[in-house]
């Protein structure tokens, strides 16, 4: 055995228990308990572009963020440029984008400054199928169209767990 395996194999040994004694263990797990995640909503995010890469209409711009204009905001962004094969032809001349924020639920944009903003009859949580299939018909119709989800109310499988980590986000008082 060399003198870097000896090392290792001391290393792994058992360690001095630290935690009745005065010196703090390694990695400051002293602090109180850490705060939930920082985005919370990209397990979201990945659910919507999966359901999405299913249909072949998979965004070439995804954004997960936390945005603090006027309050701590987590948002969700995914765009398709004009000329993307899932745009009909001259219905996008700005691409589409889609946007979503835990306070305002879902909306569609005809251009990427939020000009002609259309806010969509999803739940704030829609399924990932719901998703894809508003991104379709907007891709197909355009923002014009009169465009109903047919579970208005369906929901992420996993929304109660993120409507329990938005509300210890909404608690926390997040400073930025």
């Amino acid at each position: 055995m060399n003198g870097r395996q000896e090392q290792l194999q001391a290393a792994t040994g058992a360690g001095k228990d630290t935690r009745n004694g005065s010196q703090p263990c390694a990695g400051g797990s002293t602090q109180p308990e850490a705060p939930g995640p920082v985005f919370p909503h990209l397990a979201y995010a990945d659910a919507v572009y999966a359901a999405l890469t299913g249909e072949d209409m998979r965004p070439p711009l995804i954004v997960a963020a936390v945005s603090n204009t006027v309050l701590p905001t987590l948002t969700i962004r995914l765009s398709w440029p004009a000329g993307h094969p899932g745009l009909r032809e001259g219905m996008w001349p700005k691409g589409l984008h889609v946007g979503w924020s835990h306070h305002l639920g879902w909306r569609a944009d005809a251009d990427p400054h939020g000009d002609q903003v259309r806010f969509l009859p999803l739940s704030t949580l829609a399924s990932p199928a719901a998703v894809t299939d508003m991104v379709l018909h907007l891709a197909e119709h355009g923002m014009a169209c009169d465009w109903e989800p047919d579970y208005p109310c369906a929901r992420w499988e996993h929304a109660g767990h993120l409507d329990a980590a938005l509300a210890e986000f909404e608690g926390r008082g997040v400073s930025w």
